[in-house]
C-alpha cells in the first residue's frame, strides 16, 4: 500500500490497517473516535448531519456539550489519520460537506471490506446474467471468502449499524444462491447443493430454497436426500407457519418420487472474453444479427468497420445471446496474437483444445476433429490474416455445422459471405437528453460515471456531450478516449479540443491495447493496408464533407469506381442507401493530413467550382415542378455547400462568398434555416467592399429576407431600404420590385395593411411591366393576403386565383402549396369548412414533399384553427404543438408568437387554464418584443373577456380600439362581432356613464401602459 493507505474490515469484528500494520484498539484516541469512524467508513460517501452523529454518539449528553464533543472526536480523528496533516489544510479522508455536515471521502485511498465484497458480488451478477457462468463464479466465490461472518458482530446493539447488518445478510444470501446457481447451470449438482444448504441455514423458511436443493439432490443421484429435504421443509413450514407446502413444491416431489426428473440443457462452453466495463446500445444492431447468427444461410458473416467503430464489443454480445444455437461451444480466437497468416489454423486448433498428430495435412485434420459439431467461431480482427482467407472459406466447405463470425476493417471477399456494416452508436436528435437513438451520450455518462460515480447528465452537460458525440459520428473508442480526459479538463474544453484536432484523442489506460491508445494509431494501421494509388485517393476525398456522389469523386478528386470500391472494402468509405460514399470524420481529418498544402488548395477550387455550378442550377429550378430534386440535392450536399463557403471567407474570396451565399437565399428560406442563412450572408457581406454593386443590393436584401422571418424587423427594414437605394441607383427595375416586396411584407407582419398595400402596388406596377410571371404572381399573392386582412374577401379572392393560376402554369410547387393555403383561409372565414380543410391538407402534403418548412408550419395552424372550429380540441392542440416545434426549431419569433396564442385558445376550449394564459403571456411578450402589434392585440383582448372587474376590463377595452385604430388595420366580421358583443356586455354590466369613464380612461393609455397591464415581468 502508498504512504496513508488504510485498510478496514467491518464483516465479523472491526480491523483497522495503516501502512500494511494492524492497528491495535489500544491506540486509538478514544472508543468514541473509533466508533465515529466507523459510522463515516461503513457508509463511505455518504454525508451524516451533526445531529445524526450526536443521536448515535452523545445521546445522553445535553446539546451543546454534545456539538463539542462531536467537534473534538471529529477533530481527534483526522489528526489520528493524517498525523502529519497540517492542522489548516482539509483532511483528504474526513470531509465537511455543509456546516454541519460530514462525510468518508470516496476518493479517499482506502481498501473496505464491504465495498470489495459489494463490487465482486456486481460483476458476478452481471457476468451471470449474460451466462458466463465460469467467471461469474469465481466472482461471487471470491465475494463470500471476504464475508467472514455478519457485520460488526463487536457493534452487534448500536443502532446504526443494525440497517447495515440487515443489508449484507441479504446480499450474502444473494451470493449463495448465485454460487449455487451457478453450479446448478455447469452440472456441478453436488456442489449446487452445499451451497444450497448453506443458503437454507441462513433462511430457513425459505420455500424456494428447498425445491432448489431437492432438486440439485435429485440430479446429482441422490432421490433420498431430495426425498429429507423435502421431509424436512414439510416440518419447518409446519412449525413456523402451520401451513403445507406450496403446489410447486409437492408436484417437485412427485416428479422425484416418480424418477421423472427432466436433467436440464447443461450450459453451453464458451471462452468469450468478459469485458470490464457495461454494453451500451446497439437494439437494433442485435437484433438483426440474431436473425443472421446460426442461419445455415449465413454461415460466414462478417462485421465490417473502421478500427475503434466497437466491431469486438458487438460480436461479443451477439455471440453471448446466440450461445443455445451451438451445442458444442462458442469460442472466441484473437488474430492479433500472430504475426503470420499461415499460423491462425495452428491458433484455431490450439481454442478449440484440438493437437495435430503426424504429417497430414493440419487443416484436413482440423476439419475432421469438427465434423458433426455445431460451433460457432469469433475469428477478431480478421485483417490480420486476410491472406489466409481461403483456407478459412475451406475449412467451412468441408465442415457443414460450422458457423463462423469474423470482424475485420476488410471485406474478405468469399463467395458465402454475408457482410455487416458496423456503424457509430446513435447520435440522436438534439431536442432530449436521452433516448434509446441517443446511445452515443448513454456511453459518454456511463465513461465519466467511472471517474465520478455521481456524474448525472444536466441540462449543461447535455449539449457538449451531444457536440462531442456527434464530432466522433458516435465511435465508442473515440468517446472512451475523448471521456477518459475528464479527469483534467471540463467537458466543453474536450469538446474545444476534439474540434480542433482529433489527434487529441489519445489515453494511458493500461487495459487498452497498443493499436487502440489513440486513435491516430488505430487509423495508421488501416492506413497501412492500402495500396500507394489508395492512399492517394483517400487523401483526395477529405476535401469533402457529409458524402460525396461518384460523379464529384471524379470530378473533384480523380477517383474512379475501382478506387472508391476499394476503399468501401477497406472500411474507410461506407456506401449508403441514396448511393452516396461517406466518410467518417475523425477518419477524414486523418486523411487530409496526409495532403500537401498547395494539392489541398487545388482540391478546393475545384470543389467550390463543382459546388457553384450545383448551386446555380439549383436557382434556376426553384420554381419549378423540379424543385423538390434540387432541394434534396441540396439536402444531401449541405455540409459540402457549408464548407464551399466556409473557404471561401477564410480565403477573403468577397464575390464568390457573396454570389454563392446570395444563389442560397432561396434553399435557407425554403428550410426555415433564417439565422444561418442570415450569417453566411453577413459574413460573406463584410468581405465585399463594393458596396453599390448589384450582387451586395442581392445580398443585403437576402439579409433583409431572412431577418424579417425571424421577427427582427427593425434590420430587415433597414437592409432592405438600403438595397432599394442601391438598385435604385443602379436603375435595376426588377431589384426595386423585390426591395419593395419586400417592404412591403415587412408592414404586412407588423399589420399596417395600408402602407403595406402601397408598396406591393409599387412592386406590382414594375413587375407587371416587366412581364415576370413567377413575379407576377408573388405579388398577387401578398395583395391578395392584404385585402383580406381588411374584410374585402372578393378582392382577395381574386387575386389568390390569379397567382394560383400563373404557379399551375408554371408547376411552382412552393407556390402553389401558398395559393391553395391563402385560398382555404378565405373559405374558412366565409364558413366553407369542408373547402378550406380540403386546401390546408393539400398544402400541407405539398409542403411536406418538398421539405418547405414555411408552408408546413403555416398548413398546420391553418389545420389546427380548422379542427379548434369544429371542437375537435386535442386533435387541434396535436397540430398547434407541432407548428410550435418547428417554429422554434427555425428561430421564427412571429410564427412561435402565434403558436402560443392558438395554443392558449385551445387549452381554454380544453379548461387548462393555467396553462392556456402561460401561453398567452408567451405570445405577448414576443409580439411585443418584435414589434408584431397585430398579435398583441390579440392577446390583449383576450384579457379583456377574461378580467372579473368590469371597469379595469372597459379601461383596457379603450386602449385596445385606440390602438388598433391607429394601425389602420381593418377587422374580420367575426372579430367585429367579438368587439360588439364584447361592449355590450361591459356597457350592461357598468352602465353607460361608467363604461363610458372607463373607456376614455383607456383610450389615453400609450401603448406600453397598455401591454404593461398585463404583461407578467419574466424572471
Amino acid at each position: 500500500m502508498s504512504q496513508q493507505e488504510i485498510k478496514v474490515l467491518l464483516f465479523k469484528n472491526f480491523e483497522f490497517y495503516q501502512d500494511d500494520e494492524l492497528v491495535l484498539p489500544s491506540a486509538w484516541p478514544r472508543r468514541k473516535v473509533q466508533s465515529l469512524f466507523k459510522i463515516l467508513v461503513a457508509g463511505r460517501g455518504q454525508t451524516y448531519t451533526q445531529d445524526q452523529l450526536i443521536e448515535w454518539l452523545f445521546s445522553e449528553l445535553d446539546p451543546a456539550k454534545a456539538r463539542q464533543n462531536l467537534y473534538n472526536r471529529i477533530s481527534e480523528l483526522r489528526q489520528f489519520l493524517e498525523p502529519k496533516r497540517d492542522k489548516r489544510a482539509p483532511s483528504k479522508f474526513i470531509l465537511r460537506a455543509g456546516d454541519h455536515e460530514y462525510s468518508f471521502s470516496k476518493e479517499a485511498p482506502c481498501w473496505i471490506d464491504t465495498e470489495v465484497f459489494m463490487d465482486l458480488s456486481k460483476s458476478g451478477h452481471e457476468m451471470k446474467q449474460s451466462q458466463h457462468w465460469g467467471p461469474a463464479l469465481e466472482c461471487f466465490e471470491q465475494a463470500l471468502d471476504l464475508y467472514q461472518d455478519d457485520f460488526l458482530l463487536d457493534d452487534l446493539y448500536e443502532d446504526w449499524s443494525q440497517p447495515y447488518r440487515q443489508y449484507f445478510q441479504k446480499q450474502f444470501l444473494k451470493v449463495l444462491q448465485s454460487v449455487a446457481e451457478c453450479h446448478f447451470h455447469m452440472g456441478a449438482y453436488g456442489n449446487a447443493a452445499e451451497a444450497y444448504e448453506q443458503a437454507i441455514e441462513k433462511s430457513p423458511t425459505d420455500e424456494a430454497l428447498y425445491r432448489c436443493l431437492m432438486e440439485a439432490h435429485a440430479l446429482a443421484g441422490s432421490n433420498s436426500k431430495a426425498v429429507e429435504v423435502y421431509q424436512s421443509c414439510v416440518q419447518t413450514l409446519k412449525k413456523h407457519f402451520d401451513i403445507e407446502p406450496n403446489e410447486e413444491t409437492v408436484s417437485l416431489y412427485l416428479r422425484i418420487k416418480n424418477e421423472d426428473l427432466v436433467t436440464p440443457e447443461r450450459a453451453v462452453y464458451h471462452n468469450l472474453p468478459v469485458a470490464p466495463t457495461a454494453f451500451i446500445g446497439r437494439k437494433k444492431e442485435l437484433q438483426s444479427l440474431d436473425q443472421l447468427i446460426g442461419s445455415q444461410k449465413n454461415r460466414l458473416l462478417t462485421l465490417v468497420g473502421p478500427g475503434g467503430i466497437g466491431k469486438t464489443r458487438l460480436a461479443i454480445q451477439a455471440a453471448t445471446s446466440s450461445l443455445s444455437k451451438f451445442d458444442e461451444g462458442v469460442y472466441f480466437v484473437d488474430l492479433t496474437t500472430i504475426d503470420n497468416p499461415d499460423l491462425g489454423v495452428n491458433l484455431l486448433a490450439s481454442v478449440v483444445s484440438f493437437t495435430f498428430k503426424g504429417k497430414q495435412d493440419p487443416l484436413l485434420q482440423l476439419a475432421e476433429y469438427l465434423q458433426g459439431k455445431k460451433i460457432l467461431l469469433i475469428l477478431d480482427n480478421f485483417e490480420h490474416v486476410i491472406e489466409s482467407a481461403l483456407t478459412f472459406s475451406k475449412l467451412l466447405e468441408q465442415v457443414p455445422t460450422l458457423h463462423i463470425l469474423a470482424t475485420s476493417r476488410i471485406r474478405l471477399q468469399l463467395k458465402g459471405e454475408v457482410t455487416f456494416e458496423v456503424s457509430g452508436l446513435g447520435v440522436g436528435e438534439d431536442n432530449a437528453i436521452a433516448t434509446d437513438q441517443q446511445e452515443a451520450l448513454q456511453l459518454c455518462a456511463d465513461c465519466i460515471k467511472r471517474v465520478d460515480s455521481t456524474f448525472t447528465i444536466t441540462h449543461h452537460s447535455s449539449p457538449y456531450l451531444k457536440k462531442i458525440s456527434a464530432l466522433v459520428q458516435g465511435m465508442p473508442l473515440a468517446i472512451e478516449l475523448a471521456m477518459a480526459w475528464i479527469r483534467l479538463l471540463p467537458i466543453e474544453e474536450i469538446a474545444h479540443e476534439i474540434e480542433s484536432s482529433a489527434g487529441f484523442l489519445e489515453s494511458d489506460f493500461r487495459d487498452l491495447p497498443q493499436r487502440h491508445q489513440s486513435l491516430q494509431a488505430v487509423f495508421q494501421s488501416s492506413w497501412s493496408l492500402l495500396s500507394s494509388n489508395e492512399k492517394e485517393g483517400f487523401a483526395r476525398l477529405s476535401v469533402f464533407r457529409g458524402g460525396v456522389t461518384r460523379e464529384a469523386a471524379k470530378d473533384i478528386a480523380d477517383i474512379d469506381l475501382a478506387a472508391l470500391s476499394a476503399l468501401v472494402n477497406n472500411s474507410l468509405l461506407k456506401r449508403t442507401n441514396a448511393n452516396r460514399f461517406e466518410i467518417h470524420e475523425l477518419l477524414r481529418q486523418f486523411a487530409e493530413m496526409r495532403l500537401e498544402e498547395n494539392e489541398k488548395t487545388n482540391l478546393r477550387k475545384r470543389h467550390l467550382t463543382y459546388f457553384q455550378k450545383l448551386v446555380t442550377s439549383a436557382e434556376a429550378q426553384k420554381q419549378s415542378t423540379e424543385q423538390k430534386q434540387w432541394l434534396d440535392k441540396l439536402d444531401a450536399d449541405y455540409d459540402n455547400l457549408r464548407a464551399a463557403l466556409g473557404w471561401t471567407i477564410k480565403q477573403h474570396l468577397a464575390e464568390e462568398a457573396l454570389s454563392l451565399a446570395c444563389a442560397l437565399g432561396w434553399y435557407w428560406n425554403t428550410r426555415g434555416l433564417f439565422k444561418e442563412g442570415n450569417d453566411w450572408i453577413d459574413q460573406s457581406l463584410k468581405l465585399d467592399e463594393n458596396e453599390l454593386s448589384h450582387l451586395y443590393a442581392q445580398g443585403v436584401l437576402w439579409k433583409g429576407t431572412l431577418n424579417l422571418y425571424q421577427g427582427i424587423y427593425d434590420v430587415a427594414q433597414a437592409c432592405i431600404e438600403k438595397s432599394f437605394s442601391i438598385y435604385k441607383e443602379n436603375e435595376d427595375a426588377d431589384g426595386q420590385a423585390r426591395a419593395l416586396n419586400g417592404l412591403g411584407l415587412i408592414n404586412h407582419f407588423q399589420g399596417d395593411f395600408p402602407t403595406a398595400l402601397k408598396f406591393q402596388e409599387k412592386s406590382f406596377v414594375i413587375r407587371k411591366t416587366l412581364g415576370n410571371k413567377i413575379d407576377l404572381a408573388e405579388t398577387y399573392n401578398n395583395l391578395a393576403i392584404i385585402h383580406h386582412y381588411q374584410g374585402e374577401y372578393s378582392k382577395a379572392k381574386k387575386f389568390h386565383q390569379q397567382s394560383y393560376a400563373i404557379r399551375k402554369e408554371v408547376g411552382d410547387l412552393n407556390g402553389i402549396a401558398r395559393s391553395l393555403g391563402n385560398l382555404a383561409n378565405i373559405a374558412l372565414d366565409q364558413g366553407d369548412i369542408e373547402l378550406a380543410q380540403k386546401n390546408y391538407l393539400a398544402s400541407l402534403e405539398i409542403g411536406r414533399e418538398i421539405g418547405d418548412q414555411r408552408i408546413i408550419t403555416t398548413s398546420l395552424g391553418n389545420l389546427g384553427e380548422v379542427f379548434r372550429s369544429q371542437k375537435q380540441y386535442d386533435k387541434a392542440k396535436s397540430y398547434f404543438k407541432e407548428k410550435l416545434t418547428l417554429d422554434e426549431n427555425m428561430r421564427d419569433r412571429k410564427a412561435e408568437a402565434s403558436s402560443h396564442h392558438s395554443l392558449g385558445n385551445v387549452l381554454r376550449n380544453l379548461d387548462d387554464i393555467e396553462l392556456a394564459f402561460d401561453h398567452y403571456q408567451d405570445s405577448l411578450r414576443m409580439a411585443d418584443e418584435i414589434g408584431d402589434k397585430r398579435m398583441v392585440l390579440k392577446n390583449i383582448m383576450v384579457y379583456i373577456k377574461t378580467i372579473e372587474n368590469h371597469a379595469s376590463a372597459s379601461v383596457l377595452f379603450g386602449a385596445y380600439q385606440t390602438h388598433h385604430k391607429q394601425l389602420e388595420a381593418g377587422h374580420s366580421p367575426d372579430e367585429l362581432k367579438e368587439i360588439k358583443k364584447t361592449k355590450t356586455h361591459f356597457v350592461k354590466s357598468l352602465g353607460k356613464d361608467r363604461f363610458k369613464q372607463a373607456y376614455e380612461k383607456g383610450a389615453k393609455l400609450s401603448w406600453k401602459k397598455m401591454v404593461d397591464t398585463v404583461l407578467i415581468p419574466s424572471d
